[in-house]
């Protein structure tokens, strides 16, 4: 699904009422992204529906044959089970067995505390470079889901779909925030607001496939 959203201006006014005082802060500064995280529905999943896989049947096949040292991991992780299902893969079972296998991925080897990475099980695989940067923070948590997603999609680079990054720019010409609609995801301001604020915004639609009304989300919990 492709998004195209054009966020001119996002200012937000914070008022002190005791005093009849307000003052105003502008989050966007017209010319960067500081300030501002990026963050995709997917980069420490993978997608239940199987859209992340561009050959699923290849990735079943390597799997249960076992072909490399993480192919090899992945299938001693996984449940008799969904070996069972994936072995008995046909066309019109796809979408049960996609999200059957992917709910398992995503249970024992990316959202997990426990790491992908091990130096023997990757010595062949080539790691782009926002692997080796994530990897040489020794991440925790959250940082550790997005890793292994980061390294099965290197492992599988003629299977998955890898994450594009980045998915908001600047748009030199009209000083904006700007999706260029190649994934689902979101873009969040680092700062933390109490008391009674007013967001003012303009937003404007530039197309999709399949099109849709542009949407901002505004949540009350900074996201995991």
């Amino acid at each position: 699904m492709i998004r195209k959203i054009l966020i001119t201006l996002v200012v937000i006014a914070n008022s002190t009422v005791a005093f009849g005082q307000a003052k105003t802060l502008s989050l966007f500064d017209g010319a960067t992204l500081n300030g501002w995280i990026q963050a995709q529905t997917t980069d420490a999943s993978v997608s239940g529906d199987g859209r992340d896989f561009f050959d699923f049947e290849m990735f079943i096949k390597m799997i249960l044959e076992k072909t490399d040292p993480v192919s090899t991991y992945i299938n001693s992780i996984l449940s008799d089970e969904i070996k069972a299902e994936i072995a008995a893969y046909t066309v019109e079972r796809d979408r049960p067995i996609k999200i059957a296998l992917c709910r398992e991925l995503n249970a024992k080897v990316i959202s997990t505390e426990i790491p992908l990475y091990d130096q023997e099980r990757f010595r062949n695989v080539l790691l782009r470079r926002t692997t080796k940067t994530l990897l040489d923070q020794n991440p925790k948590g959250y940082d550790m889901m997005r890793l292994n997603k980061l390294l099965i999609e290197d492992a599988y680079p003629s299977v998955l779909h890898k994450i594009k990054t980045p998915e908001w720019i600047v748009n030199s010409r009209s000083g904006a925030m700007s999706s260029i609609g190649v994934s689902r995801g979101v873009i969040y301001t680092d700062q933390d607001f109490g008391g009674r604020y007013r967001i003012i915004f303009s937003i404007r639609h530039l197309g999709g496939n399949p099109d849709h009304h542009a949407g901002v989300l505004i949540f009350c919990q900074r996201p995991a």
